[in-house]
């Protein structure tokens, strides 16, 4: 569903318990496809035990055109365990916009081994 040039997504929104700099290393292509073609991410992350990588988080892409939304949940060390990804575009026969929950967070074992 992410590959290139695949399906015209413009608008994609995630919300994940835990994202790795290898996550966003392994999307990396993809979101600056996205953002090339002044598309729009919005990425909510938690901060839930600590895990999460702030490098991962820097919502700058230079030389893009799109926009990078991030936001850090503050947990408060409560369980913040949501995991979903929305993406926006022309879906036949689905229509504008397609949903997946998983079980995966955003790094590069959990994209490419399970």
């Amino acid at each position: 569903m992410i590959r290139q040039g695949e399906t015209p997504i413009t608008v994609v929104e995630t919300w994940r318990r835990r994202v790795l700099e290898s996550g966003v290393q392994a999307l990396e292509a993809h979101v600056r496809d996205l953002l090339d073609r002044g598309g729009y991410l919005r990425l909510l992350a938690g901060d839930y035990l600590g895990i999460t990588d702030q490098r991962a988080l820097a919502p700058a892409r230079p030389g893009t055109t799109g926009t990078f939304d991030v936001h850090l949940f503050e947990s408060q060390a409560k369980s913040f365990h949501l995991k979903a990804y929305i993406f926006h575009g022309s879906f036949q026969p689905f229509g504008r916009a397609v949903a997946y929950v998983g079980s995966s967070n955003l790094s590069r074992s959990a994209l490419t081994e399970r």
